[in-house]
């Protein structure tokens, strides 16, 4: 990630971001990699092939979380094996400064940039999803689901799209109608109904305090790190599929880098704090309480920045 805030002090400055860069495309190169400033070694490094038959892709998502404007510091020509791609928020007829900086920085170089916008699943996309999962299991939807499922995920929201379409497989294998919610058609609805059935699961007690805290929090959090933030040692492959379906978890199985988690997005962080009510009032409050009882130098500096505006 360009910037973060979950590596002890936050990245968020020019110099760290280029010091983040530096560090993690040189593990890439090795012994190859240039002793000098980091801007200019991240912009050196890009311009030349990467050592054997490696492949470098870089990928700079959070442009608009700096301090301030991200210059374009990509070379005059990539070097071979060497991808870069910038994600952002946009509108399909805008680009944020943020981004029209990289763009306008690369005009003039051989390699123009392509832009591709994510857009959401059609009705028929959302049709070809479910029709594709149920004939993988020998089954067959019926009529109207692909559309109950097309207008309750935001209109073809994908990661939605797929988690109903999921439980509509479920459903139709028990020979049950897919349950969206009191409010049928409505990602609120649907999330509601998750969530009580999150609340009748054996073990819910165990993994509450765990989902309320991430409700709250501005990014993922370190499983190292949940100990002291909320007293609970998590193993993430002993957790319910029920309950591991709503997470995101990042390992890159790096001993200096451990398993990171968060709720899969935002939308549904906000839908399920709702549903919280209270108990995610009250993770907030624990958060700032064990942060107090603590000696503050015994705490990384972002905890802070976990806690709501």
């Amino acid at each position: 990630h360009l910037c973060a805030i979950s590596s002890g002090r936050a990245t968020t400055s020019l110099d760290n971001i280029f010091a983040n860069l530096h560090r993690q495309i040189a593990e890439v190169y090795g012994a190859a990699a240039p002793t000098l400033k980091d801007n200019d070694a991240v912009t050196g490094l890009l311009a030349t092939a990467p050592p054997g038959d490696k492949q470098l892709i870089l990928w700079l998502d959070g442009l608009d979380e700096a301090d301030e404007l991200v210059p374009c510091f990509l070379p005059q020509k990539l070097g071979d094996r060497v991808c870069v791609i910038v994600s952002a928020r946009a509108e399909n007829k805008g680009t944020p400064a943020y981004v029209d900086e990289w763009q306008y920085g690369l005009r003039a170089v051989p390699q123009c940039p392509h832009r591709y916008p994510l857009t959401k699943l059609s009705k028929d996309g959302v049709q070809e999803l479910l029709t594709g999962l149920c004939r993988a299991e020998g089954l067959t939807p019926s009529d109207g689901l692909a559309e109950r499922i097309y207008n309750a995920s935001e209109q073809g929201y994908p990661l939605f799209a797929r988690l109903m379409a999921d439980d509509a497989l479920k459903a139709i294998k028990k020979g049950e109608d897919l349950d969206l919610g009191d409010a049928p058609e409505s990602l609120a609805g649907y999330v509601a109904r998750q969530f009580k059935r999150l609340k009748a699961l054996a073990g819910w007690q165990e993994y509450q305090p765990l989902f309320a805290f991430l409700t709250i929090t501005r990014e993922a959090v370190r499983i190292d790190e949940l100990p002291a933030l909320i007293g609970m040692r998590l193993l993430p492959e002993a957790m319910p599929d029920q309950i591991a379906r709503w997470f995101t978890l990042v390992a890159d199985h790096k001993p200096d880098c451990p398993p990171m988690l968060s709720i899969a997005h935002p939308k549904l962080a906000e839908l399920f704090g709702r549903a919280l009510g209270y108990q995610r009032a009250e993770a907030a409050q624990t958060l700032c309480e064990r942060m107090v009882d603590t000696a503050l130098t015994k705490w990384p500096l972002y905890a802070w920045r976990h806690l709501p505006q």
